[in-house]
C-alpha cells in the first residue's frame, strides 16, 4: 500500500515539475511597440509567457527596430509579425529557439559515398533523412554520417531532431561527429589560408595568424563543449542551443551563494543555474551557471554562460563566456586538464595541458599553445599567438600583432617587435632587436644572425682570392656598422676547402672611398682521403679599404691569420716557414686578400 503511495507521489511531482519547466503557449499577448530593438519585444514577450528566447546573433541581429501592436493575440501570431521572413523557431520547454530556415536540399556523406536528398517541403523532408540516417547509421551498414559543414545542415539537424523520433542521445551523438568534423575541416582550411597569405605582407599576415588561431580555438571549443554537454541525458537545453550553435542570449537571474550540481541540469539550481550568479558552485561532474564571483569546481568541466569573476578548476576544460551571451567582463583564475577560454575580459592566470584562449590574458602557461588578444606572458611548449603581447616563450612558434619581447626554439613572427630571440627565424614588419639563424624584416634597429634581411640594411656578395685559402666566395647581409658573413674557400695549391662564418663593419670615409673591419672564423677541411674531415681551425681579421663604382666595388686587404691544428695533423697546407708549430699548437702569420663585391641593396 505504502509502495503504491510513493509512486503515485512521485508520479504527482514529475508531472508538476514537467509542467513548470514549459512556457504557456495558451498566453494572450498584448504588446505595443513604436520602433523599438527587437530585442526589447523578446524581454516582453517573456514576461507575459514565461519563454526565453534562445538564438544566435549571426541568425537574429536583436538590435533591429520593430513596430506592433498586439492585443490578445497568440504567441505564432505574434512571432509571425515580429521575425523576419527567413527566421523560423520552435518551441522547447521553456525557450523558443529561433533558427534560419532550411533549404529543401540537404547534401549527406557517407564514408562511401555523397548522397543528396531533395524533397518538395520541410515536413516531408525531415521524414526522408530520418528514414536515410536510420537506414544507413544502423550497425550491419558499415557506414559513418557526416553532415557537410554549413548553417543550413546545422538547422537541419536541429528541425530533424524536433521532428523524428530520435532519442535526444542518438541526436546528440550525431551533432557530436558533425561537430568534430567541422573543427577538423576548420583546422585545415584556416592552416592553409595562413600559409596562403604569410607570403605577401608580413604585418597583415601576422595579424591573419592571429584570427585565424582564434577560429581555430573556438571551433575546438565548439565541439568539446558539444561532447560535454551531450554525455547529460537530461541536458536537452543545452544541446538545442550549445549543439545547433544557437546560444543562449538572455539576461543573468538571481544571484545566489551556493549551488551543487551532478550534471547539468540535474543539481540544485536546475535549468536556471544557467541564468544564475554563484558564489560557491560543486560540479561532480560538469556545470553551466550564468557566472561565478567566487569559487568553482568540476570534475570534468565549468562553463559560464556570461563570464565570471573568481576561480575554475576543472579535470578537462573551463569555459568563461559563451558565444552568443551577452558575455561580461571577466577577471579569473583558470587550471584545467586540457583547455581554459575566456571569452571577454582578463585571465590573470590560465594553466592547462593542452590550450589557454583569452581575450586578455596577464599570465598563461601550456603544454601545447597559449592565445590572447592581449598578453603580458605567455609560455607554452609549441606555440603562443596573441595581438599584442609583452612576453612570448615557446618551444616552436610564437605569432604576435605587436610585441615587445618573442623567444623560441623555431621562429617568432611579428608585425612589429622590440626583441626577437629564435632559435632559427625571426620575421617581424618592424623589429628592435633580431637574434636568430634567419632574421627578416621590413625594417630593423639591429640584427644579429647568419642571414639578415632588411629594407634599410645591406646584403652583398663577394668573389676574392686569399693568399691561404685561394678562391673563395662570400654573402654579407645587415647593417653597414654591423653585418654578417658567410665564406667559402677552395685551394688552388693544395687539396683542402674552407667555410666560415663572422661579423664585420664598413663605413664611407670621402666619396667612394670606404674603410672596414672584418673577423672570421673557419674551418680547414682535407679532400685527400676518401672521407673529408676537419684539420684546423683558422681565425682571420681583415682591415680593409674599398673603392664603390655603382654597385659593384673592389676591396683589398691585409689578413692577420691564427691557427689551430688538431693534434697528429700534418701541417704541410701551411706557408713554408710555418711548418713548425709554437710552444702552444698554434701559428700566426700574415696575408691578403683582395676581389670585388657586388651589392644587392
Amino acid at each position: 500500500m505504502k509502495l503504491k503511495i510513493y509512486t503515485v507521489a512521485i508520479f504527482v511531482i514529475i508531472c508538476l515539475v514537467a509542467n513548470a519547466a514549459d512556457g504557456d503557449k495558451n498566453s494572450a499577448i498584448t504588446l505595443h511597440l513604436r520602433h523599438e530593438p527587437l530585442s526589447k519585444a523578446f524581454d516582453a514577450l517573456s514576461q507575459q509567457t514565461g519563454y526565453s528566447f534562445s538564438y544566435s546573433p549571426e541568425t537574429v541581429d536583436a538590435t533591429i527596430a520593430v513596430s506592433i501592436s498586439a492585443n490578445g493575440e497568440s504567441i505564432e501570431n505574434v512571432l509571425e509579425q515580429l521575425l523576419p521572413a527567413d527566421v523560423n523557431y520552435k518551441f522547447r520547454r521553456k525557450h523558443i529557439i529561433l533558427i534560419r530556415k532550411p533549404i529543401t536540399v540537404t547534401e549527406i556523406y557517407t564514408n562511401n559515398a555523397p548522397v543528396v536528398i531533395a524533397t518538395e517541403n520541410l515536413q516531408t523532408e525531415n521524414k526522408v533523412i530520418a528514414q536515410f540516417i536510420e537506414k544507413i547509421s544502423s550497425p550491419h551498414s558499415g557506414n559513418e554520417l557526416i553532415m557537410r559543414h554549413s548553417s543550413e545542415n546545422l538547422n537541419k539537424i536541429t528541425e530533424m531532431k524536433i521532428e523524428s523520433n530520435y532519442s535526444e542521445a542518438q541526436v546528440a551523438e550525431m551533432e557530436g561527429r558533425t561537430s568534430n568534423n567541422n573543427a577538423a575541416s576548420e583546422t585545415i582550411a584556416a592552416a592553409a589560408e595562413t600559409v596562403k597569405h604569410a607570403a605577401s605582407e608580413i604585418g597583415e599576415g601576422v595579424n591573419k595568424v592571429v584570427k585565424k588561431t582564434r577560429t581555430i580555438f573556438s571551433s575546438i571549443w565548439a565541439g568539446a563543449t558539444a561532447l560535454a554537454i551531450s554525455t547529460g541525458a537530461l541536458a536537452q537545453n543545452a544541446v538545442d542551443t550549445v549543439q545547433s550553435k544557437q546560444p543562449f542570449v538572455t539576461s543573468s537571474g538571481k544571484t545566489q551563494p551556493f549551488q551543487l550540481s551532478f550534471m547539468y541540469p540535474i543539481g540544485t539550481g536546475g535549468v536556471e543555474s544557467a541564468k544564475n550568479t554563484y558564489n560557491v558552485s560543486v560540479n561532480v561532474l560538469g556545470g553551466i551557471t550564468g557566472s561565478i564571483e567566487g569559487v568553482e569546481m568540476g570534475s570534468l568541466f565549468n562553463i559560464n554562460t556570461f563570464g565570471s569573476k573568481g576561480v575554475q578548476m576543472a579535470g578537462l576544460f573551463n569555459v568563461s563566456g559563451v558565444p552568443g551571451a551577452e558575455v561580461m567582463e571577466s577577471s579569473n583564475v583558470q587550471m584545467a586538464g586540457i583547455f581554459n577560454t575566456t571569452r571577454k575580459g582578463t585571465a590573470m592566470l590560465q594553466m592547462s595541458g593542452i590550450f589557454n584562449l583569452a581575450d586578455s590574458g596577464m599570465l598563461q602557461m601550456s603544454g601545447i599553445a597559449n592565445v590572447a588578444n592581449s598578453s603580458n606572458l605567455q609560455m607554452a611548449g609549441i606555440a603562443n599567438a596573441a595581438a599584442s603581447s609583452n612576453i612570448q616563450l615557446a618551444g616552436t612558434v610564437n605569432a604576435s600583432v605587436d610585441a615587445d619581447t618573442q623567444v623560441s626554439g623555431v621562429i617568432n613572427v611579428a608585425g612589429n617587435a622590440d626583441v626577437q630571440i629564435a632559435g632559427v627565424v625571426n620575421v617581424a614588419k618592424s623589429a628592435g632587436f633580431q637574434l636568430g639563424v634567419l632574421n627578416i624584416a621590413d625594417s630593423a634597429d639591429f640584427q644579429l644572425g647568419l642571414v639578415n634581411i632588411s629594407r634599410n640594411g645591406m646584403m652583398e656578395v663577394e668573389l676574392g682570392y686569399d693568399s691561404f685559402l685561394g678562391v673563395n666566395a662570400s654573402f654579407r647581409s645587415g647593417k653597414t656598422w654591423l653585418y654578417s658573413i658567410i665564406t667559402m674557400g677552395k685551394s688552388l695549391q693544395h687539396d683542402f676547402y674552407s667555410n666560415g662564418c663572422g661579423l664585420g663593419t664598413s663605413f664611407t670615409i670621402k666619396n667612394r672611398v670606404g674603410l672596414g673591419v672584418e673577423v672570421v672564423s673557419q674551418n680547414v677541411n682535407l679532400f685527400s682521403r676518401r672521407e673529408t674531415w676537419t684539420v684546423a681551425w683558422l681565425l682571420q681579421a681583415k682591415p680593409y679599404a674599398s673603392f664603390k663604382m655603382g654597385k659593384f666595388s673592389v676591396f683589398a686587404s691585409p689578413v692577420f691569420n691564427l691557427s689551430a691544428f688538431r693534434e697528429g695533423e700534418d701541417r704541410s697546407i701551411l706557408p713554408s716557414n710555418l711548418h713548425r708549430p709554437r710552444e702552444n699548437g698554434s701559428n700566426e702569420w700574415i696575408g691578403f686578400n683582395a676581389g670585388v663585391r657586388y651589392r644587392i641593396f
